[in-house]
């Protein structure tokens, strides 16, 4: 009985402190300035934002695939999102939340930054895609891939694990046109610990679209909470 109530108190803490460090980083990551412009911001604890809904691109004649709100498990707060995959879906890399920069809104200075929590079933065939393009040119650029997996991540070339079947917090900052400068991508932890790896960014003149999608046509589904994506457009403090 004892060793059954001190087990419940150390999840119940395990949970508070989850839910404490996820909520601290959606506050940071949401807070606009005189330099940061936030374009983007749902907890999800209103249901899905019309913001979030059109960000949606998935063709799937069964239905299947898309969107919904779960209470099941969050990284804070009362809901998250459920992004379903599908076997039907018309196309790989479907159903994907996509947000575009276009014509004049193209991004061609400052830092990007996207930050989101999110929690990815241990199964087969389960993967985040991370795409960033500029289609201000033609053909268009790729900028850079990421992927987020089950048991790990990647950008560009480089891999790096984290623990798996927990929820995880994700922040990718993209500087535009600034030399020497890195893309960086950092997997938090609920205790704290951060997982993080570089890419050179000298190459992005310009980012018209980013991309996170359901990699494969399968049953699969992951889970988005905190979904944060902001512009600094203050060279001089990046």
């Amino acid at each position: 009985m004892k060793k059954t109530f001190c087990a419940l108190l150390l999840l119940s803490t395990a949970s508070l402190l989850a839910e404490n460090t996820f909520e601290k980083l959606y506050i940071k990551a949401s807070t606009p300035s005189d330099s940061t412009r936030i374009i983007l911001a749902d907890n999800f604890e209103s249901g899905i934002r019309a913001e979030v809904q059109k960000l949606l691109h998935c063709e799937d004649p069964q239905g299947k695939a898309g969107l919904s709100l779960t209470s099941s498990t969050k990284a804070s707060g009362s809901n998250a999102l459920k992004i379903q995959n599908s076997t039907t879906v018309k196309h790989s890399f479907m159903p994907a939340l996509s947000q575009w920069f276009k014509g004049s809104e193209t991004i061609k200075s400052g830092t990007i930054a996207v930050n989101f929590d999110f929690k990815i079933p241990k199964a087969k065939g389960v993967a985040i895609s991370i795409e960033c393009r500029d289609y201000s040119v033609k053909p268009h650029l790729s900028n850079f891939s990421a992927v987020l997996t089950p048991i790990g991540f990647r950008l560009g070339e480089i891999s790096k694990a984290y623990p798996t079947e927990q929820w995880l917090h994700c922040e990718l900052t993209i500087p535009v046109q600034h030399s020497g400068k890195s893309v960086t991508m950092s997997i938090t932890e609920a205790n704290g610990t951060v997982h993080k790896t570089e890419l050179a960014a000298d190459s992005i003149k310009a980012v018209s679209w980013i991309g996170l999608m359901m990699a494969q046509k399968n049953k699969s589904y992951v889970y988005l909470d905190n979904l944060v994506i902001s512009h600094n457009s203050d060279k001089s403090s990046i």
